[in-house]
């Protein structure tokens, strides 16, 4: 039997490589993917799986609070008119809302009670972070949870110049060791504390590299502030091609991923997949990803990020090439069937 799923968003989203490479996992593993662009584009009938991932994306849809409400209704109503014959499955990429303002904040409580009434499943993107979802989403305590590997990325850049190139249009040597964040430069990801440990260090060799759209003027006014003092620290607040994305993260010998709080990663994933060293936070999805990739690959601290923790990881280089077989989307793909066919 051949798994016909719906996805909310789906290939349509163009902006998010995620979508691209689990939809295309299952697309190899044999399913027959239908894009969903909102929730009332959500078919009645002719699915066997919808899932559903970010369920925040009402919130950055919705024109005001009243068009939320609205949204919220016509997603929890069309989900009862599916089911039982459809199963709905919740892909929780978050715990809560990133940097929500108080009407969401109010409103999501009660939002995460009305949708785990109406799902099947839901799954998770690492076999450490089921106990976090489970502890933390109470409305979900009676619902069966999965996970898959959030899967790796497709490399566009080939060569073994690919770094030298990307440093020298930066005007950096191969002897120097970039430090770098790639990636959406938001506050809750720990940018700042990343500019201001670099900052302490004197090392001539040391280079910092902060790619990425920021999610404010006014947050990338406080970068370039920061940034300013230190003609080590190159900053590139916008948005990147794929390519420039990945010429980014190969320019680094270490991506500092300095999180404050989140659940899954794509960042930490999508540099393991160029083949750089990850230093993160230790956290259940970090955790996960060290046991499964090395703790050469994912090198993990306790605490606030320091001075002496960046030394300690340009001493720990990673050798050789990560192991991330299990990463391949079409492997993904096959382990998300076999948990959707459980169902």
């Amino acid at each position: 039997m051949r798994l016909r799923i719906g996805s909310w968003p789906g290939f349509g989203d163009h902006h998010n490589k995620f979508l691209e490479c689990f939809l295309g996992g299952l697309q190899d593993a044999g399913c027959e993917i239908i894009d969903i662009e909102t929730v009332r584009d959500i078919p009645t009938s002719g699915l066997d799986v919808l899932i559903l991932h970010w369920a925040e994306k009402l919130f950055w849809e919705a024109r005001d609070r009243w068009d939320i409400v609205v949204r919220i209704l016509t997603l929890i109503n069309r989900l009862k008119k599916i089911r039982p014959k459809t199963k709905v499955v919740w892909m929780v990429h978050n715990l809560l809302p990133h940097e929500t303002r108080k009407f969401k904040s109010l409103i999501w409580p009660f939002y995460i009670q009305a949708l785990a009434r109406n799902i099947d499943a839901a799954l998770t993107l690492s076999p450490g972070t089921v106990p976090v979802v489970r502890e933390n989403l109470g409305a979900l305590k009676h619902t069966p949870i999965a996970w898959v590997w959030h899967p790796a990325y497709p490399r566009l850049c080939q060569g073994a110049d690919t770094a030298g190139a990307a440093r020298n249009m930066r005007g950096w040597e191969l002897v120097h060791h970039v430090f770098g964040y790639c990636g959406q430069v938001r506050p809750y990801k720990g940018v700042e504390d990343l500019i201001d440990v670099f900052l302490r260090s004197n090392n001539s060799n040391w280079r910092l590299l902060i790619a990425g759209r920021a999610s404010s003027p006014e947050f990338e006014r406080i970068l370039v502030e920061k940034a300013a003092v230190d003609p080590r620290i190159q900053l590139e607040l916008r948005d990147m091609s794929d390519i420039e994305y990945e010429m980014a993260i190969l320019c680094c010998d270490t991506i500092v991923a300095p999180f404050r709080t989140y659940l899954h990663s794509g960042s930490l994933v999508h540099a393991i997949s160029v083949g750089r060293q990850v230093l993160t936070p230790k956290t259940p999805f970090s955790d996960a990803l060290a046991r499964q990739v090395g703790r050469d690959w994912v090198a993990l601290y306790d605490g606030p990020l320091s001075l002496d923790i960046l030394q300690k990881s340009e001493q720990g280089r990673a050798i050789g090439s990560p192991g991330i077989s299990d990463f391949d989307p079409k492997r993904v793909g096959e382990q998300a069937v076999a948990a959707l066919y459980s169902l």
